[in-house]
């Protein structure tokens, strides 16, 4: 496990460091370049895996085929897309990772007998926890699909949620992916 005191370099460096660290600053003190230079020095090493999230996310929770084929045939399509300040298709991305996030479930799932056993699902393990931060809509493992819904059942589309929900919805996503890529061999960090 890599321990680290400091992260960055001499013009963009974060010092005394633990485990979590909130850096609060008026707007426009210069806290989105101070991220952005960070995460693209960190990014440069091997020893890290950084996570950047653009502090402007537009777009809607639901998957493209054009944003999820060049997340699929460029490697830093999402790290590089999300290095501006503003993202158009920042929650289109989002829902291609919830998607992802599902599949690396399903696939872990295959090769752990103890979850197996259990009661574990998709929906108890990762789309509850960000129906807790839902208080109209929920998100439900359909068949084929995750679906947004009422807590009574009735189908919202994505287009009808509110700006506030599809930012937790997207924000949580994007902080479980990040749980799910972690590498024990490197320092991880959730910009």
């Amino acid at each position: 496990m890599l321990i680290y005191t400091s992260l960055g370099n001499d013009a963009n460096r974060l010092e005394n460091i633990s485990p979590i660290n909130v850096i609060v600053g008026r707007n426009g003190s210069g806290k989105s370049r101070f991220f952005r230079a960070l995460s693209s020095n960190l990014a440069a090493s091997q020893d890290y895996l950084v996570r950047y999230i653009s502090p402007e996310r537009g777009g809607t929770f639901k998957r493209q085929s054009g944003v999820e084929d060049a997340m699929r045939t460029q490697p830093n399509y999402l790290r590089d897309s999300r290095q501006r300040n503003q993202v158009e298709n920042f929650k289109t991305g989002s829902a291609v990772l919830l998607r992802q996030l599902e599949h690396e479930w399903m696939y872990a799932m295959q090769h752990d007998v103890d979850r197996r056993a259990g009661e574990a699902t998709f929906q108890t393990e990762q789309l509850d926890k960000i129906n807790a931060l839902l208080t109209g809509i929920e998100l439900v493992q359909k068949r084929d699909e995750i679906a947004i819904q009422t807590k009574d059942g009735l189908a919202v589309s994505s287009d009808d949620i509110s700006s506030g929900e599809s930012e937790a919805i997207a924000l949580a996503t994007e902080f479980l992916f990040f749980i799910l890529s972690v590498n024990v061999a490197k320092f991880n960090v959730f910009l």
